[in-house]
């Protein structure tokens, strides 16, 4: 009888074991480190340099000896630098489960820090993450993207999955198409009341600084706040809100680690705190703000008050007014076809992730991988063409 042939199970891979390191450096405090430490329920914590590589690890023991027998709030004040020792557990990114296994019980340790070539910690991973069914195994994904008209794109660790460059491009024209059309819209307004009224405020919304005059001025601003609110009215009946919405949900439940059915993905929120409308709404903010107050000049400010004043509201209404443009009019619910396709492209991400996410990436391939130069391009080319020709449109019914 011949001898039944079996092959040996492959070794994991640490790529699908391995989270992300919460890391401290050796410049801040002790309460920090602390506060990660409670808030993790971790012992320890790895100590990295300015570049990113692992310099040592930080233990709770030796910080409880320090706060205990002395002065416990001076203390939290003091450096890291002073308590930093070597770590016990580094393994190698090409290291396997059995490896960690192996390191962690030879030290005694709860975790094993991962590093690359280089030194670079790329993450960690604690003994619990070994126990784990391997088929629950997911690794946590801070997942950044964009939505288009025909899909979403994510990316995290230099992992890219969805819609293409060239769809990035493509959505990033229709986003341009949209702030085009806003301002013609606004346009064809001013071409009709002045037609209708005798007015001139095609003049005000053809001029690209403002008039002098608290009317005209007045006027202008408001041309340019009529713009804005158009835009953001035909945003909201475009199919991109409806997978901008769809991105954020889905990327809430990878965050969760829940899995990715549309019973689950459904129920999560339409608002996400990284969004890039809360960066976007800060702008307006400031800019708004400014060019109101060097326009009018209440109560004879200038540009430098107005400057400072805009700064201090965005910084405190920046991630307020961003939740409530998402909410109302960047995102809506998606259609279960949106979901579905956004559940797609997240499967896709986690499936790819564990074997090709990359510990360091270059400052390009980073900027690359986040999409914003191909949407960038589309924004440019879509606002740009279309405006040209308005002018020139324009300019000859006047």
């Amino acid at each position: 009888m011949n001898a039944v042939r079996t092959h040996a199970p492959r070794p994991r891979s640490l790529a699908t074991l391995m989270q992300p390191a919460p890391i401290v450096q050796p410049y801040d405090s002790v309460g920090r480190a602390l506060r990660i430490m409670s808030d993790l329920r971790l012992s320890a914590l790895p100590v990295v340099d300015d570049r990113g590589n692992l310099v040592g690890q930080v233990c709770a023991d030796r910080l409880r000896a320090r706060l205990m027998h002395g002065d416990a709030q001076a203390g939290l004040h003091e450096p890291l630098g002073h308590y930093v020792q070597q770590p016990l557990s580094v393994v190698s990114i090409d290291a396997t489960a059995q490896d960690v296994q192996r390191t962690l019980a030879s030290t005694g340790s709860d975790a094993a820090y991962v590093v690359d070539r280089g030194g670079y910690l790329a993450g960690m991973v604690r003994w619990h993450d070994l126990v784990v069914p391997h088929e629950q195994v997911r690794a946590p994904l801070g997942a950044g993207g964009m939505a288009t008209p025909f899909g979403i794109y994510l990316t995290a660790g230099g992992v890219r999955a969805g819609v293409s460059s060239r769809g990035l491009a493509l959505g990033g024209a229709a986003l341009g198409l949209l702030i085009a059309a806003a301002h013609l819209l606004v346009g064809l307004g001013c071409w009709g009341l002045d037609a209708a009224a005798g007015t001139r405020v095609l003049d005000l919304w053809f001029s690209a600084a403002p008039p002098s005059g608290l009317g005209p001025s007045s006027v202008w601003l408001a041309l340019q706040g009529a713009s804005a609110v158009v835009f953001l009215l035909l945003l909201r009946m475009s199919p991109i809100t409806g997978y901008h919405g769809a991105e954020h949900q889905v990327v809430h439940a990878m965050e969760r680690g829940d899995p990715l059915t549309p019973e689950v993905v459904a129920r999560m929120p339409r608002v996400h705190m990284r969004c890039g409308t809360n960066l976007i709404a800060g702008i307006a903010v400031f800019a708004g703000l400014l060019q109101t107050i060097t326009v009018l000049r209440p109560f004879g400010m200038d540009a430098l008050l107005g400057s400072l004043i805009g700064a201090a509201v965005a910084a405190r209404t920046w991630r307020s007014v961003g939740a409530f443009l998402q909410q109302h009019f960047t995102t809506r619910q998606p259609s279960p076809k949106q979901l579905e396709r956004a559940i797609e492209t997240a499967n896709e991400l986690r499936e790819r992730y564990p074997h090709e996410a990359r510990a360091r990436l270059s400052l390009l391939h980073r900027i690359w991988t986040m999409g914003a130069p191909q949407t960038a391009l589309g924004v440019f080319v879509g606002t740009g063409v279309p405006l040209v020709a308005l002018e020139l449109l324009l300019g000859r019914l006047q």
